[in-house]
C-alpha cells in the first residue's frame, strides 16, 4: 500500500457520546459515538500507517471546550503544507445565522451558542492560514436532535453549507464529508455498534468496498464521495428498518482524483475495481417537480414573500409549505395499497411527516427541499423502489401513486470509460437505431425504436432512461426499458467489458 504524502499524516478526532449530566435540559446522547471514534483511529493506525503520535483524540470527557479550544489551533498551527491532516468529528452541530458550532463535552442546552466551539474560528480559519497538502474533513453531524429538545430561546437551526463552501473554494486537495444533508438524522446501527455512514467511511479507506475504488486501486476523495452518497441510503432501505432518509454529501476540491489511500495490485485476489455492472437490484423509478413558493396552498400572499436567497430558513420553510400535502399523499398511498395487494397494516411501515412508506411489494419516498438552482422555487422528488419482479405486478397497480413517473434510475458499479462507450452509441447512430448528443462527461442517446422511451442518459452516476408520455404505466415503462436496452446491447455489452 502507498499513500501519496512527502510529509506526515495527523488526525484530530473529537466524538461525544454522552454529555455533561449537570445540565438542567441534557444534551441527547449519541449512541456508539465512541465506537466511531476508535474505529476511525485504528483504520489510520492499520491501513494508513499514521503513527499514533501523530493522533490527538478527544474522547467524552476529554472534549471539554476550554480544552478544544487551546489544543485544536496548536495542531493545525505546527502542520507542515507537505502534511495530510484528518479530522473526525462525531456530535451535535448547528447554525446560528449561518454561523456553525459543533457541541462539545460541556456545552449546555440553555447556552449552546456561549459553550460551544464555532468551526470557522477553530478548524476552517487556522487550516486556511496554515494549508496542508491534503485535509480531509469528517463531520458524522446533525441538528436534528437539537431541535427536538424544547426551548423557546433558542434560535438554532440545521448547519449552514455556505462557511464550508467558502472554505473548500479555496484548496484544490481538499475535502469536508457530511454524514447527512441538511434536516436529516445521522443514523446508528445496534447490530454494527457505529454509525451507518461512520462504518462505511470506514471500510471505503480500508480497502473493503470494491465500489469505493478508481481504476488504479485507489480512493480519491471524488469515488469516496461518490460511494457513500449511494451506499449509505442503500444500506438504510435495504439491511435496516429505519424509516428516514439519510443522504451523505461532500463538498470537494478541483482535484477531485486525489488519493486518499491506493492500494498495491497483489494486495487483492481479484481485480474488482476493473469492473463495472449495472446495480438492476436498487433501479428507481423517479419524478421531480419544481414549483414557486407562492403557488403552495400555505402561502399567503400579502403575508409572506418568496426568498431572496438559499438560506436554512428557506428550506425549512419549503418542507412546512409542502409538509400537509405529502402526509395526505402518503396516507392515500398507503390505503391504495392495502386495497390492490391485500396488505396488514403491521407488514407496512408508514411514516408520513417523513414521507416514507415501505411495504412487501415497494419502498416510496417523497422528499422536498428549497431548489438548488432556483432560490424561489421548491423541487419535490418521488422515488419507487420495486421489491417485486416485473411479473409480479398486479392489475391497478399504477392506481395506487398520484402521479406518474419520469424516469428510470440505474446505479453503474465502478469507472466507465465513456470515450469507449462513445464510439459504440456513434455506430448505432451511424446504423440509424437512434440519435447520440455527446456532452461533457454523459452521453444522450434517443433510440428511434424503442416506443415509451424518450432518451437514455449514460455517465459514472449510472444510467437513466427517460420517458415519453405513451410510457402510461410502470408495467409499460419497465416493458420499453428493455426494449431500448436490446436497442442499445452493443454499447451496454461494452459498459460490462
Amino acid at each position: 500500500m502507498s499513500i501519496e504524502v512527502t510529509g506526515q499524516v495527523h488526525a484530530v478526532i473529537i466524538a461525544i457520546e454522552n454529555y455533561a449530566p449537570n445540565a438542567s435540559t441534557p444534551i441527547p446522547s449519541i449512541e456508539y459515538a465512541h465506537n466511531d471514534a476508535i474505529a476511525f483511529k485504528n483504520m489510520l493506525v492499520e491501513t494508513l500507517d499514521v503513527a499514533e503520535s501523530n493522533i490527538h483524540s478527544f474522547i467524552g470527557e476529554q472534549a471539554k471546550l476550554e480544552i478544544v479550544e487551546e489544543e485544536l489551533p496548536r495542531i493545525i498551527e505546527n502542520l507542515s503544507p507537505f502534511d495530510t491532516f484528518f479530522f473526525y468529528y462525531v456530535g451535535h452541530a448547528f447554525s446560528t445565522r449561518d454561523e456553525n458550532s459543533f457541541t462539545l463535552y460541556d456545552s449546555a442546552q440553555e447556552n449552546l451558542t456561549g459553550t460551544s466551539a464555532y468551526f470557522d474560528e477553530l478548524l476552517l480559519e487556522p487550516l486556511s492560514a496554515n494549508p496542508c497538502k491534503k485535509v480531509l474533513l469528517f463531520l458524522d453531524v446533525s441538528a436534528a436532535e437539537l431541535l427536538k429538545v424544547k426551548n423557546t430561546k433558542s434560535t438554532i437551526t440545521d448547519l449552514s453549507e455556505i462557511e464550508f463552501c467558502k472554505y473548500i473554494d479555496q484548496f484544490s486537495a481538499h475535502a469536508c464529508f457530511f454524514s447527512t444533508s441538511i434536516g436529516q438524522m445521522s443514523y446508528r446501527s445496534s447490530r454494527l455498534k457505529l454509525g451507518i455512514w461512520a462504518w462505511h467511511v470506514i471500510d471505503a479507506i480500508s480497502g473493503e468496498a470494491d465500489k469505493a475504488f478508481d481504476r488504479d486501486n485507489a480512493v480519491t476523495i471524488g469515488t469516496l464521495k461518490k460511494y457513500l452518497s449511494r451506499t449509505v441510503p442503500s444500506y438504510l432501505t435495504k439491511e435496516t428498518k429505519i424509516r428516514g432518509t439519510q443522504e451523505p454529501f461532500a463538498l470537494v476540491g478541483s482535484e477531485s482524483k486525489t488519493k486518499i489511500v491506493e492500494f498495491d495490485d497483489d494486495q487483492f485476489a481479484h481485480e474488482a475495481s476493473n469492473l463495472v455492472s449495472l446495480n438492476t437490484e436498487e433501479y428507481q423509478l423517479r419524478r421531480t417537480e419544481v414549483e414557486l413558493y407562492k403557488n403552495f396552498s400555505g402561502f399567503v400572499k400579502g403575508r409572506n414573500s418568496e426568498p431572496k436567497k438559499h438560506c436554512t430558513s428557506a428550506a425549512s420553510w419549503a418542507q412546512r409549505l409542502s409538509e400537509d400535502e405529502i402526509k395526505q399523499e402518503i396516507e392515500d398511498i398507503y390505503k391504495n395499497s392495502k386495497v390492490i395487494f391485500g396488505f396488514r397494516k403491521r407488514e407496512c411501515e408508514k411514516d408520513p411527516e417523513s414521507g416514507y412508506l415501505a411495504t412487501p411489494a415497494f419502498r416510496y419516498q417523497v422528499t422536498a427541499f428549497q431548489d438548488e438552482e432556483d432560490f424561489r422555487s421548491i423541487k419535490t422528488t418521488r422515488v419507487l423502489e420495486l421489491r417485486m419482479d416485473m411479473a409480479s405486478i398486479p392489475v391497478g397497480f399504477d392506481t395506487i401513486f398520484p402521479k406518474m413517473f419520469e424516469d428510470l434510475y440505474i446505479p453503474v458499479v465502478g469507472v466507465m470509460n465513456l470515450n469507449e462507450l462513445t464510439e459504440a452509441f456513434e455506430e448505432l447512430e451511424d446504423e440509424g437505431h437512434g440519435d447520440l448528443i455527446d456532452e461533457e462527461g454523459r452521453l444522450i442517446f434517443s433510440p428511434k425504436a424503442s416506443k415509451g422511451v424518450e432518451n437514455i442518459v449514460v455517465s459514472d452516476k449510472g444510467i437513466v432512461v427517460n420517458f415519453s408520455t405513451s410510457a402510461e404505466s410502470i408495467q409499460a415503462m419497465l416493458g420499453s426499458t428493455q426494449e431500448a436496452f436490446g436497442v442499445i446491447s452493443a454499447p451496454i455489452s461494452k459498459l460490462l467489458e
